[in-house]
């Protein structure tokens, strides 16, 4: 499957990340109080992400998933949009996104540390005061 500006290796990676999702019971379960979100486990952190229908055919994931943001498309968008049937509305929304230019650094950095390129743990020196 083709999706304009997103390479075919990140469509397969994404695809698969699905399958895995919606193969694997109570991966994705219904938001408490909404009737238009879900809950999905989450590979990467403690806290799942809320995936949530919006109208003609559109789905967002939380600003959590970096997939989503530098693609407007991710794993987890994809396994709701199926587990509902919706999935080819999803897909031609998606397709027909006008200005939805890909970020190419957000998809580089995707899977990269939040502190990467940072010193870790080292209190800044206070010079004059004592400790």
């Amino acid at each position: 499957m083709q999706i304009p500006g997103i390479p075919e290796a990140t469509v397969q990676r994404i695809w698969s990340k699905a399958a895995a999702i919606v193969s694997k019971p109570d991966a994705i379960v219904n938001a408490p109080g909404s009737n238009d979100s879900m809950l999905v486990e989450s590979k990467t952190g403690k806290r799942p992400h809320l995936v949530t229908k919006e109208s003609a055919g559109r789905f967002t994931c939380d600003d959590g998933c970096k997939m989503w943001l530098s693609t407007r498309i991710c794993s987890h968008t994809v396994a709701v949009a199926d587990s509902i049937n919706l999935l080819p509305s999803f897909v031609d929304w998606r397709k027909k996104c006008k200005g939805a230019s890909v970020s190419l650094a957000g998809m580089v950095l995707s899977d990269t540390p939040k502190g990467a390129g940072r010193k870790g743990g080292k209190p800044t020196k206070k010079y004059g005061k004592s400790a």
